[in-house]
């Protein structure tokens, strides 16, 4: 089993933006469940990233560290003003190269702080997401199928369909039809900028929602401005693992 949880920034930061309800903290609470399951539950941790919050996310590391959590897997999620309902933060989302640089020196500082894992480039030859493929949903409060979590407070008429209609014979009305044909009829290969783009296959057009709206250039991968940079540490990191297992290999035929 696989679970996500996500982290805005440092205690102090997540905890002004992820209150609970009567006005409590909520960061202590996430990583005391994430210190109790991590043997019984693989977890990734997601630390939002933002113009507001971008020097507290090394805060976020060292509080995980100081846990011992240094074996679960963490990466920094790009905020972006996806919907209308998250157009507030517009004016605090960095751009694709802002975050791409970022990104790889948040990296870093994770290594450095013994963390094990990091996401690095590989191929996305299936897509980036599920928006584009045929079994992949979101589920709404009400029932309601989309393709995208970005629709899913935008009502009915963005909806693919509804968890209700299954089995009763109600056919799907024509809005959610086009709807659905719209992501599954997405490719990036159709826009000449990717087709010239020399990381396509690792990034395959970006986000189908950006792209189906309009907003040139905003799915983006942001491994292009920092392609170099990514894989020569990736680079290094394995020819220090790979001297390290020789190292304990030799002292093992020596002993």
């Amino acid at each position: 089993e696989e679970a996500q949880i996500t982290l805005d920034g440092d205690r102090a930061t997540h905890d002004l933006r992820r209150p609970l309800r009567g006005g409590g903290g909520t960061f202590d609470w996430i990583l005391d469940n994430l210190t109790a399951v991590g043997s019984i539950l693989d977890i990734k941790v997601r630390i939002n990233v933002d113009r507001d919050n971008a020097d507290d996310t090394v805060g976020a590391l060292d509080a995980l560290a100081d846990r011992g959590l240094q074996d679960t897997p963490v990466y920094f999620g790009h905020v972006k003003p996806y919907s209308e309902a998250c157009s507030g933060v517009a004016s605090a989302c960095l751009s694709d190269r802002e975050f791409g640089e970022l990104d790889l020196a948040l990296t870093r500082q994770a290594l450095v702080r013994g963390f094990r894992s990091f996401r690095y480039p590989h191929l996305e030859l299936g897509g980036v997401c599920g928006a584009d493929q045929r079994l992949c949903y979101v589920v709404g409060p009400e029932g309601l199928l989309f393709k995208c979590w970005a629709q899913a407070s935008q009502g009915a008429d963005q909806s693919v369909g509804s968890l209700y209609d299954n089995g009763s014979g109600k056919p799907m009305r024509l809005t959610q039809q086009k709807n659905l044909e719209r992501f599954l009829a997405w490719d990036p290969l159709s826009d000449v900028a990717c087709q010239e783009c020399r990381v396509l296959p690792i990034c395959m057009g970006g986000c189908p929602y950006l792209h189906l709206n309009g907003i040139a250039g905003a799915g983006c991968s942001t491994w292009r401005y920092v392609l170099l940079q990514t894989l020569g540490l990736r680079f290094r990191l394995e020819q220090l693992a790979g001297k390290k297992t020789l190292e304990v290999s030799e002292k093992a035929n020596s002993e």
